[in-house]
């Protein structure tokens, strides 16, 4: 285990002190009743007001940070108006087409051919050099368009891929839970957002990929082309044991190259998931990392359940030598930057997510500059339909609306990953068991609330 630097043993220490007050409190409240349960409100309350005080002096530099569509894009033929939103991001040109990047949009080009916005990974060849991706991709151009969409489909992270043809056409991929969205209008317009676009607008599924012929007109085609056509070199592994060892070695390689492209943060709950990945994360560790649980302050009034969860995972991460924070989740002001910015990026309608919300987006927005957030979002795939419909990751709290302050990363985002769950899983009804040997793994600490 890394050495953990001093001042965050010291926030070791006392969330170790809050802890212990929790676990007596707790142990009263079973005897005593309602009386105790308003003592732990009021425990909970003490420890929300100093979380609020160390926010109050990083807020304003905080939230200057957010934006809206932070890390989004618009793809359009040179020349074409743009929303307002987008007049003033960078801009680049590749061949006939125009690139306009959000300041925090990661842009990558190879032989004016190959280029990626976001953050890929390539767990085969164990990079995360995206120089080094895209050049490989572009190396691919003789053998077709086919071969580099079937080598880009193996890429972690997070990334969109537009592959620019001889013919003037042009390829769009997602990557393995599109997470990083793709919507097109009538004109062809390509975004990140659809609050981005005129309506009407359409939506890039996982394990497909859009064409687009010549730019600004209405010129396109959708294929699937996952799964990979027979005899293709398509290897879903059958035998449990085999499927077993890659899956766990293959997450543990994904979470330590994501980990590297900045301070890792990881969004720890009591779930299956979160715990896989906090075992994944531990293999190898690094001595700025940390992990933080989300609380939302109104859900003391609920009862014991969301302040055993927040102990709880309080607890496992000291019981781990982890430092952790607590991220209070509260209502924001309508006139707020960040609500406001929220808002914009994420109107009501049909690509709202469910669970987003701009006090979560505010929380994310507390953490350390430079964090990349390593969310379990995506574990829940339970077939292909789940898979391609994508309603897990819209349900998905701190995912997408922490991309707002932070980035969020998915370690779970990697189609290797995703076919040995569903190798595993079977028609199991719970999509988390092939993940239990990772957490069993993990130390198991005391009970965080004992009576």
């Amino acid at each position: 285990m890394s050495r953990v630097p001093e001042g965050q043993h010291q926030t070791s220490r006392q969330v170790s002190g809050l802890a212990g007050q929790a676990r007596r409190l707790a142990g009263r409240a079973r005897r005593l009743g309602v009386t105790a349960r308003r003592q732990i409100g009021e425990r909970v309350r003490q420890r929300v007001r100093t979380v609020r005080s160390r926010q109050a002096a990083l807020q304003p530099g905080e939230v200057a940070r957010a934006g809206a569509f932070r890390h989004g894009y618009l793809v359009s033929a040179a020349g074409s108006s743009v929303p307002p939103a987008v007049a003033q991001w960078v801009r680049r040109e590749v061949g006939t087409v125009t690139y306009r990047l959000h300041p925090s949009t990661r842009l990558t080009v190879a032989a004016d051919a190959i280029v990626l916005l976001g953050d890929p990974v390539d767990v085969d060849a164990d990079t995360a050099d995206t120089a080094m991706i895209a050049q490989r991709l572009a190396g691919l151009r003789p053998d077709g368009t086919a071969a580099i969409v079937r080598a880009a489909s193996r890429l972690g992270g997070r990334w969109t891929l537009f592959v620019h043809e001889s013919d003037g056409r042009l390829t769009v991929v997602t990557d393995a839970l599109a997470s990083q969205g793709v919507w097109w209008d009538q004109e062809d317009v390509i975004a990140s957002h659809r609050a981005l676009l005129s309506t009407p607008v359409s939506a890039l599924q996982p394990n497909t990929l859009l064409r687009v012929g010549l730019p600004g007109r209405d010129d396109h085609e959708v294929h699937c082309y996952w799964p990979a056509p027979e005899g293709s070199g398509a290897d879903l592994v059958v035998e449990p044991g085999a499927a077993g060892r890659e899956l766990r070695e293959r997450l543990v390689t994904h979470t330590r190259l994501l980990a590297t492209l900045g301070r890792p943060g990881l969004a720890l709950t009591e779930g299956v998931a979160s715990r896989a990945l906090l075992a994944a994360y531990l293999r190898h560790p690094r001595d700025d990392g940390f992990a933080f649980t989300t609380f939302e302050v109104s859900s003391v009034g609920e009862g014991l359940g969301p302040v055993e969860h927040l102990f709880a995972a309080s607890h496992l991460a000291q019981t781990v030598g982890l430092p952790h924070r607590v991220l209070e989740v509260a209502a924001t002001p309508e006139a707020e930057p960040l609500a406001v910015a929220f808002s914009q990026t994420y109107p009501e309608g049909a690509s709202h997510p469910q669970s987003a919300s701009a006090g979560v987006a505010r929380a994310y927005s507390a953490l350390p500059e430079g964090t990349v957030v390593l969310h379990p979002a995506g574990a829940e795939v339970q077939d292909q339909a789940t898979w391609e419909a994508g309603d897990h990751l819209r349900s998905s709290e701190g995912f997408p609306e922490g991309d707002l302050t932070q980035r969020v990363l998915l370690p779970f985002n990697d189609r290797r990953v995703i076919e040995l769950l569903l190798s595993l899983s079977g028609a199991r009804e719970d999509a988390s068991a092939p993940l239990a040997p990772l957490v069993d793994e993990l130390p198991t600490p005391t009970p965080a609330l004992d009576a």
